[in-house]
């Protein structure tokens, strides 16, 4: 009787191990198909960031967003990467045995994916569809129009000079942007000025200032002249008076490493 008993277990265990042998099969296929999922999330998450790298975002929802969007990324290329390393790793036969017989508690599951967990990147691919779209409105060359000159060749990424020679006065102003991330278009404003007849009311100015479609350079320039002292009201009168060619020029890129301000 305790034969046909311990006949009876090991047949029933060698048949739950056939059937997980097969079932295995399916379980395969249906990672294979959320790794297919989660890489083309990946792809198109990655898409998204890399259409709006360089456009003028000048909202900061949509820079918190980006954020957001470059942190879900990272977060997909890690699991990602896991996954295809945890796929060079075949569990052997007798580990699939122990599957078949052991509770589910004793051998965990070796599983790295699942629906729910590419569904959440996949809803995120929705989010910077829409973010793309609504950056790519804000930043087209029709909304643009309406801007200044000044403006609208700044938030291009184009850098700009300003010169004014008046008897022995010199005025220099130069404007270089770049975009980082947390911030938008930022723009480092340098203004020269210099007298050769009284070098010691030599000065120069440098700042650097978010740029917004509202943005006044001229007027931010001036501000940060008059708050230097009553000595520059004569300096800021001769600064912006009268009208110049502004000079423009391609794209200048550099690093930002401080906010600095002096004169």
């Amino acid at each position: 009787m305790g034969e046909m008993v311990a006949s009876a277990v090991v047949q029933e265990a060698v048949s739950g191990a056939v059937s997980f042998l097969f079932s295995s099969r399916s379980g395969k296929a249906s990672q294979e198909e959320l790794m297919e999922r989660l890489e083309m999330a990946h792809i198109k998450l990655h898409v998204g960031l890399e259409r709006t790298k360089m456009m003028p975002i000048t909202i900061m929802p949509l820079l918190r967003l980006r954020k957001k969007l470059k942190d879900v990324f990272k977060e997909c290329d890690d699991l990602l990467s896991k996954v295809r390393d945890h796929q060079q790793v075949v569990p052997s036969l007798r580990r699939k045995i122990m599957h078949a017989v052991l509770p589910s508690f004793i051998v965990p599951s070796q599983d790295v994916l699942s629906s729910s967990v590419v569904g959440r990147f996949e809803r995120f691919v929705e989010e910077a569809e829409r973010f793309v779209r609504d950056v790519e409105s804000g930043s087209s060359l029709s909304h643009y129009r309406f801007l200044t000159s000044s403006m609208r060749h700044l938030l291009e990424g184009k850098s700009l000079s300003y010169r004014k020679v008046q008897g022995s006065k010199a005025f220099s102003l130069g404007i270089w942007t770049a975009f980082v991330e947390e911030y938008g278009r930022l723009a480092l404003l340098g203004f020269d000025y210099k007298d050769h007849k009284a070098p010691l009311k030599n000065c120069y100015m440098q700042l650097i200032i978010r740029l917004y479609e509202s943005t006044n350079i001229v007027g931010i320039t001036a501000k940060c002249l008059r708050s230097l002292g009553p000595q520059f009201k004569s300096l800021v009168e001769d600064a912006t008076g009268g009208t110049h060619p502004i000079t423009y020029t391609r794209r200048f890129i550099f690093r930002f490493n401080m906010v600095r301000r002096h004169g």
